[in-house]
C-alpha cells in the first residue's frame, strides 16, 4: 500500500506542479476539496465498490482503496513546485524522456517529501482499524490491530497476552520512524 501510494501520489504532484495543461487548477481544486471530505463518509461508498469487484475479504480490498490519497497529492506538488523548472529543462536538453526525468531527477531531489510521507502513510496504515473491520470477515488476511481487538475479546481476556501483543505491534512503526529520521532531518 505504501510504495504504490508513494509512486502514484508522486507522480500526480509531479504533473499537477510541472506540467501544464488544460483543467490543471480544477483537478488541483477537486484535490484540495478532497482534502475537506472525512473518510469515514466514504466508508459505505468504497464497501459497495469493493463489494461489486469482489474483492470483500481478499486483500485488494485493503490495497486498492488505499492506493491514491488526496494529502498525499498535496503533499507531494507542494514539495515538487519547489524543484527548480532549470534541472528538468537541463534533463530534457540532455534527451532525457519524461519518464526518466521523473525517476532520475525529480524522485531523488523529492527524497525528504517521500520519506516523510511513506512514513506517514505506513502509521496511517499499520494503524488501521476500522476499514479492515468493514472488508475484512476471515481470519486469513486479518491486520494486526483487528487481531488484536479479536485477540483481547476472546473467551478467557489475558490482560499480558493482549499488552505482549501489542508492544511487538509497536515495533515495526517504531524501527520505520528510526530509519526515517535521518532522511526527514536532512
Amino acid at each position: 500500500i505504501v510504495s504504490l501510494n508513494v509512486l502514484l501520489c508522486s507522480m500526480v504532484g509531479y504533473s499537477l506542479a510541472k506540467f501544464d495543461f488544460p483543467g490543471k487548477g480544477i483537478l488541483f481544486a477537486i484535490v484540495l476539496m478532497a482534502l475537506m471530505i472525512p473518510e469515514t463518509v466514504l466508508v459505505v461508498p468504497l464497501f459497495m465498490m469493493v463489494t461489486s469487484f469482489g474483492w470483500t475479504d481478499t486483500p485488494l480490498a485493503l490495497i486498492i482503496p488505499g492506493c491514491l490519497s488526496p494529502f498525499g497529492i498535496f503533499m507531494m506538488r507542494q514539495y515538487m513546485v519547489m524543484i527548480p523548472d532549470s534541472y528538468i529543462d537541463a534533463a530534457r536538453v540532455g534527451g532525457l524522456s519524461e519518464l526518466q526525468i521523473y525517476f532520475r531527477v525529480v524522485l531523488p531531489l523529492s527524497t525528504p517529501a517521500l520519506v516523510a510521507w511513506s512514513v506517514f502513510k505506513f502509521l496511517w496504515t499499520w494503524n488501521d482499524f476500522f476499514w479492515p473491520l468493514v472488508v475484512l470477515s476471515s481470519e486469513t488476511w486479518r491486520t494486526l490491530p483487528l487481531g488484536i481487538q479479536i485477540f483481547s475479546n476472546y473467551r478467557m481476556y489475558q490482560p499480558e497476552l493482549v499488552m505482549a501483543t501489542s508492544v511487538l505491534s509497536a515495533i515495526p512503526p517504531i524501527a520505520i520512524m528510526i530509519l526515517g529520521y535521518k532522511p526527514l532531518m536532512r
